[in-house]
């Protein structure tokens, strides 16, 4: 089964495992979500929500321009929106709460606010990647050999230790 979750996370995040990993280590227990049986679908939902309310809040702070550029820090008008749908809380449907959030425009959740956020850097990385004929990573198992820590004699020991260590901390704060 660890195998496994290393397969899909080479396939579908290009990761590679630190260290050489067997079927004795559980991996996929050191995201918390696995072991307490937590629905992933509510990581996605929350981060789509973010930014309907961001763009709700960028709104009534009288933000002009990009999404991305939009700063509600000190902005009453701003908090009252966030107060007002957090002050809601199961009272109400979740759809009448992002009516409520969107003034009306919207009844369900919506990745437009996402989209238009991300759209500077989507056309950069469109310019960046033309001409590229492979956009992405291999996920070949024999390319991950490549990437395998070498053993060094006991004198390397911590810094492989501590690099792997970093490592880790890295991939789980970007995931």
């Amino acid at each position: 089964m660890n195998s496994d979750w290393w397969d899909l996370r080479l396939r579908f995040q290009g990761i590679i495992p630190p260290l050489s990993r067997t079927e004795t280590h559980f991996d996929a227990a050191s995201k918390r979500h696995i072991p307490a049986d937590i629905p992933y679908i509510r990581y996605y939902v929350a981060l789509l929500l973010e930014f309907q309310i961001h763009e709700a809040m960028c709104d009534a702070a009288g933000h002009n321009g990009p999404l991305h550029t939009c700063d509600v820090y000190r902005s009453r008008e701003a908090g009252r929106v966030l107060i007002d749908i957090l002050k809601v809380g199961k009272a109400r449907h979740w759809r009448d709460v992002i009516r409520m959030l969107t003034k009306g425009n919207y009844n369900h959740i919506s990745a437009d606010a996402m989209l238009e956020y991300f759209e500077p850097l989507l056309l950069w990385l469109k310019g960046q990647n033309r001409g590229e004929r492979v956009i992405g990573w291999t996920a070949y198992k024999e390319d991950t050999a490549l990437f395998q820590p070498l053993i060094y004699g006991s004198s390397c020991r911590f810094f492989s230790d501590f690099s792997a260590l970093l490592l880790v901390i890295i991939v789980n704060w970007i995931i």
